[in-house]
């Protein structure tokens, strides 16, 4: 739960090793998909209107979430979506969005780096 009541599903994608999660805005009734980054990635702290992200949703989110359950939280920078702006989900599957999303980011990521299994842990991926 983050500190405005919503309830998030959340996990770690085993593709690119970010935080994904995604949510329902009980006010709208609509989904909400994130990916977390952490600060080593080239967009962390950049807002979404200020970079190109190849996905087939909107960007409408960037900024940190608190997930009270999830104590590293803090330490990541999201990206997110909604399905609220007129848009037919493009999968219609958002836990399948939300890792299409993951994998958007890594291909962004300037450093060509990816984490892998822990954050001690670093393999150079091209």
């Amino acid at each position: 739960m983050d500190n405005t009541g919503n309830k998030f599903t959340y996990w770690i994608d085993s593709n690119t090793n970010y935080l994904c999660l995604f949510t329902i805005n009980p006010i709208l009734n609509i989904m909400l998909g994130y990916v977390g980054i952490t600060k080593e990635h080239t967009l962390y702290g950049k807002n979404y209107y200020e970079v190109t992200i190849d996905f087939y949703e909107e960007i409408t989110y960037s900024g940190q979430i608190i997930i009270h359950e999830y104590r590293q939280s803090d330490q990541y920078w999201f990206f997110g979506f909604d399905y609220g702006h007129g848009y037919i989900p493009a999968t219609g599957n958002i836990q399948l969005d939300v890792e299409n999303l993951a994998k958007a980011l890594v291909n962004l990521d300037s450093n060509n780096f990816r984490r892998i299994n822990n954050e001690k842990n670093w393999h150079y991926t091209q």
